[in-house]
């Protein structure tokens, strides 16, 4: 069987873009705790010159202060649903329109959230506003971090090479500012507040009959031995609580290579110079031990470091974007896309140009 074919990705951003001085205000107001100096240092270095919000400074700050931890997970979720959905399906309207593919013609939709949960969810609203066939399939990958948008990429690969085929219509949708966490928290919690941001992304994959879109190789996922604590997202009362040890970006230095080695041999023959990279940007010391490890150059990366510096980590969507700049910027290099997520776990994808 023909390789599945990504057409195109379509990306969304909110409103608001919130700059570092607008950050350190907003973590001077409800993280005092961890001292204006840190605060300073964080917001100068993190990599991150903006990020997306459905929420303003301002309204973040109002929302959050004179609350103990916060407002509640059951109202943070519930302000999730109507900016969530508008995202998804600017989203969803500007990979179709890429495409140049009809919403009739969508067999499955995908949605992939970490941030939300309510039901019905995000594909029902994309069925009722964009016109999909009230006959379409529908899978929720959820809680899988950031590197669901490839988990939700394998499902659309299986999907269109599955008897009835047909095209899929993948969505990741997250607003990290909703999880914001406010009160005394620990430093790692307070670097997590600092990079995520909010943002969409959709891609169209279509069975391999199509001769336009990159080929989808394969896909490959790696559980790092004894990294259980290193990475978790919880579900707490004020919200979803994320723990980053700092010990992540030297296990990846260590570890990457064995892992990703024998992906690459499997599925090209090029030299890691003549690949394009689409590596999830989850912090700059992520970045660096990953082109450290792989030994790359800073350009191999620039992408990656790219949206980082202009989106903030937006968690599931933030390797579509990548992966949408490097098409658009090296239209002929085979691309490798990679993300990572709670466990500590990466996944893997390989893609080719067209024939």
């Amino acid at each position: 069987m023909s390789h599945a074919r990504l057409l195109a990705i379509g990306t969304a951003s909110p409103a608001h873009m919130i700059s570092p001085s607008e950050g350190k205000r907003v973590a001077e107001a409800l993280t005092p705790s961890i001292g204006a100096a840190r605060i300073e240092h964080l917001y100068d270095t993190c990599g991150v010159a903006s990020r997306g919000s459905i929420l303003s400074a301002k309204d973040l700050i109002d929302a959050h202060v004179g609350l103990d931890g916060g407002l509640s997970t059951e109202l943070r979720l519930s302000g999730f649903v109507r900016p969530a959905a508008e995202l998804a399906e600017r989203a969803s309207r500007d990979a179709l329109q890429r495409a140049r593919i009809d919403p009739s013609d969508i067999r499955h939709l995908v949605t992939v959230s970490c941030t939300g949960a309510h039901a019905p969810g995000v594909d029902l609203t994309l069925i009722d506003r964009l016109g999909f066939r009230r006959g379409v399939s529908r899978t929720h990958v959820g809680f899988m971090g950031c590197h669901g948008a490839i988990n939700a990429l394998r499902v659309a690969d299986g999907l269109v090479r599955a008897p009835e085929g047909g095209m899929v219509l993948v969505v990741c949708i997250e607003l990290c500012s909703m999880h914001y966490q406010s009160g005394e928290v620990p430093y790692d919690q307070a670097i997590a507040n600092a990079i995520f941001a909010d943002g969409a992304a959709a891609a169209i994959v279509a069975p391999g009959q199509r001769k336009e879109g990159r080929r989808i190789l394969g896909f490959d996922g790696h559980a790092f031995e004894n990294t259980s604590s290193l990475m978790r997202w919880r579900v707490t009362d004020h919200g979803f609580a994320m723990h980053l040890s700092p010990r992540v970006p030297s296990i990846l230095g260590r570890s990457i290579t064995r892992w990703i080695a024998p992906f690459l041999a499997e599925h090209t023959d090029e030299d890691r110079d003549a690949l394009s990279w689409a590596v999830h940007p989850g912090g700059r010391d992520i970045l660096t031990a990953v082109r450290k490890a792989l030994d790359l150059s800073d350009e191999a990366l620039a992408a990656s470091a790219s949206v980082l510096e202009r989106c903030g980590n937006m968690s599931s969507p933030t390797v579509l974007w990548v992966l949408e700049q490097l098409h658009r910027a090296h239209p002929g290099a085979p691309t490798v896309a990679m993300a990572f997520g709670p466990g500590l776990v990466g996944e893997a994808m390989m893609l080719a140009p067209c024939e």
